[in-house]
């Protein structure tokens, strides 16, 4: 059979894992102990368990990571395909028409209550 050993560098913090027999002896920077499912790096392993990171932290450390990256170099930012661009000018015109119906419907209304009450409106 074999199990999984969780190996971390000399600050404890996670770098990988690899499968090992079940008598492996454990050497320096390695443990038994599995990171939790659902875990963000960076986790440090403090002897007992893993201490990780919530998905929320991460993300907004991302993020940051990539507002800075952007910041020093703007040709990094994505460039919009031609697919973007239809999509995003068939949205702009389907709101129109949304909003043009909406009109459309609010005079029909309107001019409906004016003839059922006999125009006195």
């Amino acid at each position: 059979m074999t199990k999984a050993v969780y190996m971390y560098d000399g600050n404890k913090q996670f770098t990988s894992t690899k499968l090992v027999d079940d008598d492996y002896e454990l050497s320096g920077n390695e443990t038994f102990v599995k990171v939790p499912d659902g875990q963000y790096q960076p986790s440090t392993f403090n002897g007992t368990t893993w201490i990780g990171t919530d998905q929320a932290t991460w993300q907004a450390a991302q993020d940051v990571q990539t507002a800075a990256n952007l910041k020093a170099h703007p040709e990094l930012a994505p460039k919009p395909t031609a697919t973007d661009i239809q999509l995003a000018q068939l949205t702009l015109k389907q709101a129109q028409q949304d909003q043009l119906n909406a009109q459309l419907l609010l005079a029909t209304a309107q001019l409906s209550a004016n003839t059922n009450d006999g125009g006195t409106k």
